[in-house]
């Protein structure tokens, strides 16, 4: 017998929770999908059993060879287990009869079919039951800002609570890190650009920040920050202030009436008196125009074929949130093909060693002369290299760097265009479907990406028409534009309502062991979506809704790095 691991119950919601691990376990072990829902149905209706008879409880997982074929054996408290369940009858086979006073239940679940039994296959299964459990035990923080605060600001006022503070503190550096984007292969299919960052806190939260997302298909923004001071108050500041930067961003293309928005949003009621310095950039990536505004920040680097770096010294106001009712302004700056971009906190040029000497900027602009010319290559090095001067003397700030390659413009040249609208009845989706079809095939559009694009927007229309308007406050018909944009790389399809706000792509994986009917929206049509698309985009405009997917024509050619 090969033990697996547990899966414990101190709440309700951990019962949803070990519901969608059992399935993924059994997945792992056995490959089919059908046979894992079953089993994490089974696991569900032993648990709210469970739940039911005593305040927590577990259920203990483990593989056996039978011979003929594997069982999954499942042990667990018997809770008035007289027969066995109907709604279990079907799952699992129970072993002998458990009556009400016996303190041990078992019961099997068959496998048919291969089984992976290999310690591979057995490490990933432990993992799935051990990881996520972590995960749950931060929900709680991780729910809102407010209640971050308020676990922060009760850990300050509990001095003697030295344990619990460093316990929370580690979770806090979790959360906050969980913040930043970590996947640099995310813009894969972009041709137009690469981009890579890191961020080092001195302490276990810190204020430093960085951030990429693209508004629309057109543009791509780029932050770095560094909020006064170090520790909680600063990695407070800092989520406010990541938090309405892309806020605004989505309904805002102007880096200076970002900043002026955000600045006096901060600066009201700031009785901390904190600020941080920002730079943001919204790069169009159809003609390589950066759009740019530095508020008290370290200025950049910009890197051009065999040139010296260049400073970007534009200085477009003071830091943020200091004066409130201040207006930024913003700078231009052209980038061709084979651009690299540089941007930094101050921890990178005031990083101190032994001696209390600074780094200084002249060795970063020697780093950037002979390093490398991949994005990861050149944050790597550069934070290497401060590492190596600061040697065995404490880190006295965050550090963070972020890099940029622009590989040059996209093709902006429009193949073609259609854009219409409809009434918001499901009969619509197949006129929708019917135009797209003549659209694609009069512009020559390959059959199986037809047929792929056909399929997710089928799924996304009736997401939009069944959802979008049932909490509004009439029953009356609506419309709904639709649009197809198609150029030589890519194919874009957008949809326009006017329903309540709803991002049909914020959601957790979908658990496919429940019915159809209890799935939540955005569960498994929107996953099907996702996984059919290359890119999927949500931005709320005022008093709308606006979905874009794009599938790209060309793939595997993005932009390649040379070390």
């Amino acid at each position: 017998m090969i033990p697996l691991g547990a899966l414990s119950f101190l709440g309700i919601d951990s019962v949803v929770a070990s519901r969608s691990k059992a399935r993924m376990a059994c997945e792992l072990i056995c490959g089919d999908r059908v046979a894992a829902a079953r089993f994490g149905t089974a696991v569900s209706v032993l648990a709210r059993g469970l739940r039911s008879s005593c305040d927590s409880g577990q259920i203990e997982l483990a593989l056996e060879n039978r011979g003929a074929k594997w069982v999954i054996v499942l042990t667990f408290p018997a809770f008035k287990l007289e027969s066995v369940p109907e709604a279990l009858a079907e799952f699992i086979e129970f072993q002998g009869s458990h009556a009400p006073g016996e303190a041990i239940a078992t019961a099997y679940f068959g496998i048919h079919g291969a089984c992976a039994s290999d310690e591979r296959t057995v490490a990933e299964v432990r993992a799935v039951l051990l990881q996520r459990s972590r995960d749950e035990l931060m929900s709680d923080l991780t729910a809102s800002n407010a209640e971050l605060r308020k676990s922060i600001e009760d850990l300050q006022r509990t001095t003697t609570a030295k344990e619990r503070m460093e316990g929370e503190l580690t979770i806090g550096r979790d959360i906050q890190m969980s913040m930043l984007p970590e996947d640099f292969d995310a813009y894969s299919h972009r041709t137009e650009f690469l981009i890579h960052a890191a961020l080092h806190p001195a302490r276990e939260v810190g204020g430093d920040f960085y951030d990429f997302f693209l508004i629309g298909e057109e543009r791509l923004c780029i932050c770095v920050g560094d909020v006064s001071g170090k520790g909680v108050p600063a990695a407070l500041f800092m989520a406010m202030t990541k938090t309405l930067i892309k806020s605004r961003a989505t309904n805002d293309v102007s880096p200076a009436s970002i900043l002026t928005h955000v600045n006096d949003e901060l600066g009201h009621s700031n009785d901390s008196c904190m600020f941080v310095t920002v730079w943001l950039g919204i790069l169009d990536l159809n003609t390589g125009k950066l759009r740019f505004t530095n508020a008290g920040h370290n200025p950049p680097f910009l890197l051009h074929e065999e040139d010296p770096p260049r400073r970007l010294a534009e200085l477009h106001g003071p830091i943020v949130a200091a004066v409130p009712g201040m207006t930024y302004g913003e700078s231009e700056q052209e980038m061709t093909r084979g651009d690299r971009l540089l941007v930094y906190t101050d921890g990178i040029t005031e990083a101190m060693n032994e001696k209390g000497h600074l780094y200084g900027e002249e060795p970063l602009v020697d780093c950037l002369k002979g390093g490398p010319a991949a994005v990861k290559g050149m944050v790597d090095d550069v934070v290497s290299r401060v590492w190596e001067f600061q040697g065995k003397a404490e880190q006295a700030d965050d550090i963070t760097v972020m890099a940029l390659s622009f590989a040059g413009a996209s093709d902006p040249a429009t193949m073609g265009v259609l854009e219409f609208r409809i009434a918001s009845r499901l009969e619509e989706i197949a006129v929708v479907l019917e135009r797209f079809q003549e659209f694609a095939a009069d512009n020559g559009v390959e059959d199986k990406v037809r047929r792929t694009t056909a399929m997710a927007f089928d799924e996304l229309l009736n997401n939009v028409i069944s959802y979008a308007f049932v909490d509004g406050p009439d029953d009356a018909e609506h419309s709904i534009g639709v649009r197809f944009d198609l150029t030589p790389t890519r194919l874009v399809l957008t949809v326009e309502d006017e329903g309540v706000p709803f991002n049909p792509f914020a959601h957790v994986s979908p658990d496919t062991s429940l019915p159809i009917a209890e799935r939540k929206i955005g569960g498994l049509g929107i996953h099907l979506v996702e996984s059919m698309m290359d890119e999927t985009h949500y931005t709320r405009k005022i008093d709308r809704n606006i979905v874009t997917v794009v599938k790209f024509l060309n793939q595997g050619e993005g932009p390649i790095e040379s070390e």
